[in-house]
C-alpha cells in the first residue's frame, strides 16, 4: 500500500481536543485551515480555505495538546487520507485527514520557544529498561546462570540409538 504524505502550512482552527485510552495511549486533534494567496484581477486576494482534520498519536498528540491553541500558525507534517461516512440525515459526507508525524509552529508567522517535556524520575527509567524478571529453571543457579544439577556430559550423550 502506497501512502500520501504532505506537508501543510496553515492556521489552528478551532480547539484542540485530547482522548486518553489509557496512561500511555493518548489522541490529539485539531482541525486546521489552509488558504492560499491567489491573484485575481492585479489583485491579491485569499483563495478558497481547504480544511483538513489532524489526528496526532501518543508523545506527538500529548505535545500538541500542550504546544498548540486555536489560531495559530503551524505546519503538519504527515499521511493524508480520505475519510468519508453518511450522516445521520442520510447525507454523505468527507473529510480530509492527516495522522501527523510532525507538528510545528510556523515561525515565519511568529515565533515559539520549545521545552522538552519534563525529565522522568531515574526510577521510572529502570523501571522502563530493565526488562521483568524471570524465574530460573529448575536446576539452575538465578544469579550465575550456572546450571547446578547433574553434569555437562550427562546432558549432551549421544542419542538412544532405539529413538533414532
Amino acid at each position: 500500500m502506497y501512502d500520501t504524505q504532505v506537508t501543510v502550512q496553515g492556521w489552528v482552527g478551532g480547539p484542540v481536543t485530547v482522548h486518553e485510552f489509557d496512561a500511555d495511549s493518548r489522541l490529539a486533534k485539531f482541525r486546521l485551515g489552509a488558504t492560499p494567496r491567489v491573484r485575481r484581477d492585479g489583485q491579491w486576494v485569499d483563495g478558497e480555505t481547504a480544511w483538513y482534520s489532524v489526528r496526532a498519536w501518543g508523545q506527538l498528540g500529548r505535545n500538541v495538546s500542550q504546544s498548540v491553541q486555536r489560531g495559530e500558525a503551524v505546519i503538519v507534517t504527515g499521511r493524508l487520507r480520505r475519510s468519508s461516512w453518511t450522516g445521520e440525515n442520510g447525507v454523505e459526507n468527507s473529510d480530509w485527514e492527516i495522522d501527523a508525524t510532525a507538528v510545528g509552529h510556523d515561525l515565519s508567522r511568529g515565533n515559539s520557544r520549545f521545552t522538552k517535556p519534563e525529565a522522568r524520575t531515574s526510577r521510572q527509567e529502570q523501571d522502563e529498561e530493565q526488562p521483568a524478571e524471570a524465574e530460573a529453571p529448575a536446576g539452575v543457579d538465578p544469579d550465575t546462570g550456572e546450571i547446578t544439577e547433574g553434569t555437562e556430559q550427562e546432558s549432551w550423550r549421544a542419542p538412544d540409538p532405539a529413538l533414532v
